[in-house]
């Protein structure tokens, strides 16, 4: 619905704030579980695997070994931390608005 973009962005913006002075740990802690879950399912398949060889391939970018230690290093506060000092801190803001034709 086109008509309700403003109010999107303007809740969108609301939540990203809020984040930014505090993460739910109950959430974080979901997410994180979910992850690693889905990473033990995933290295069972080839197309994860493909994924990784193409990523180290082209990018040098390891994507595996390290994943699970950098999950389980997720905090609500690195969360917070990221938003307030990496993406909001120098006030730049792009919003990007899809319309269908």
């Amino acid at each position: 619905m086109p008509e309700k973009v403003d109010l999107a962005l303007e809740l969108i913006k609301k939540d990203i704030d809020k984040l930014a002075e505090s993460a739910d740990a109950e959430i974080v802690a979901k997410v994180k579980a979910n992850l690693l879950k889905d990473a033990d399912v995933n290295a069972k398949k080839n197309g994860h695997w493909a994924g990784i060889i193409s990523e180290y391939s082209m990018f040098g970018f390891d994507g595996q070994t390290e994943y699970k230690k950098i999950v389980e290093a997720v905090t609500p506060e690195k969360i917070s931390a990221f938003l307030k000092n990496a993406i909001l801190a120098n006030g730049s803001k792009l919003d990007v608005v899809m319309r269908p034709e």
